[in-house]
């Protein structure tokens, strides 16, 4: 469409000159055969080059569209999945579970204290502690599993085709991974630490919104028991797992 219209446009242009052209030159001084043969030929010119420019502004547009759209679909401060990406590429994970009867748990992490590294540092040293924790995360992931921002200080982990051990294993690796790696802020190393709350799908409910209500819950009993806790939530009650000591 942009193309058509440059090509349009072009054309209006290159026959309007055409006969600004006619005006501006002496009929005297020039046969009308190569006044004829000059008219026509400025189309045939200006054509290809305005339609040429159009097309480049169109494929241009375009490209920045398809950018914003991609950058929209991650977090600006680290990188992950947006949590509206997660959510849409969730759904579409749970659907083909419902079809083919397999089991996907969903993990929510959250960092301990959180509230106390902004108080104790800064807001721009605790987002880099996020950012850094982020990292540790990402090169710790299977290649099936789907990791992505959640809230201020969480992140959410969905793993299809696992099962409690399963998850309880990776989660277990990623909190260790994590808390083997001090950050450095303020020339000081801090240990972070992150909690966790699984969530698992059941046959015959592989709903979203339930699962990811469950894993917060999970989370937030995990969060009360100390650090580096981790916590499951199937229905109707809460299993207390293991974990690393406070």
């Amino acid at each position: 469409m942009p193309l058509l219209r440059g090509t349009l446009t072009a054309i209006a242009i290159s026959f309007l000159l055409s006969a600004l052209s006619l005006y501006l030159f002496d009929i005297t001084e020039l046969s009308r055969l190569e006044l004829l043969i000059l008219a026509l030929s400025l189309p045939a010119v200006i054509t290809p080059l305005i339609s040429w420019q159009h097309a480049q502004r169109g494929t241009l547009i375009e490209s920045m569209q398809e950018e914003l759209k991609e950058a929209s679909r991650h977090d600006d401060l680290t990188g992950l999945l947006s949590r509206r990406t997660f959510l849409e590429t969730a759904q579409k994970e749970l659907l083909l579970a419902s079809r083919h009867s397999y089991t996907v748990s969903l993990v929510i992490l959250g960092i301990d204290h959180f509230d106390e590294l902004k108080q104790n540092y800064n807001r721009l040293l605790a987002d880099h502690a996020f950012r850094s924790c982020a990292g540790l995360l990402k090169t710790s992931l299977r290649e099936t599993d789907t990791l992505a921002r959640y809230g201020e200080e969480s992140f959410v982990l969905l793993m299809p085709h696992t099962e409690l051990e399963q998850a309880r294993e990776v989660v277990t690796r990623l909190q260790e991974t994590v808390g083997q790696k001090p950050l450095r802020l303020e020339r000081q190393d801090i240990s972070v630490t992150l909690s966790g709350g699984i969530s698992l799908t059941q046959e015959g409910s592989y709903n979203l919104e339930n699962l990811s209500e469950q894993a917060e819950r999970a989370l937030a009993r995990a969060k009360s028991q100390g650090k580096n806790q981790l916590e499951v939530l199937t229905q109707p009650v809460a299993v207390r797992l293991e974990s690393s000591s406070n």
